[in-house]
């Protein structure tokens, strides 16, 4: 066996790192729903999620290549459709903007069921 010395500021450098990808990776794979609550994203979410422009969202609509539903005047669209339409019909999602995406309709979808609760 092979016995590497480093320094101890070192180290605490290599912990730092493996502890931030940990992170990232938690984040990268939160779960998409809260509970038995399917998360929604918005119209703007939604193109910037697909890295796409609203006329184009509007094409995937109509041709009906993209699902989604309409509440009032606002479009909403699964998260779960939106990542399976990305991957069969386009390149991968960006984890980075997924994970941050997510979160932000995590919040936002707490915030509604919170108020459908009071």
């Amino acid at each position: 066996m092979e016995v590497i010395t480093i320094e101890s500021a070192v180290w605490q450098q290599l912990q730092d790192r493996i502890e931030r990808i940990e992170k990232y990776v938690k984040d990268a794979t939160e779960t998409v729903c809260i509970g038995d609550e399917e998360i929604f994203l918005n119209n703007d979410q939604a193109c910037r999620l697909l890295c796409v422009e609203k006329r184009t969202m509007q094409y995937y609509r109509s041709e009906g290549k993209i699902a989604y539903s309409l509440h009032g005047k606002q479009l909403h669209y699964r998260l779960s459709d939106i990542e399976e339409f990305a991957h069969v019909t386009m390149r991968p999602l960006s984890k980075k903007l997924l994970a941050s995406i997510r979160k932000e309709c995590i919040e936002e979808n707490k915030n509604i069921i919170g108020n459908y609760k009071d």
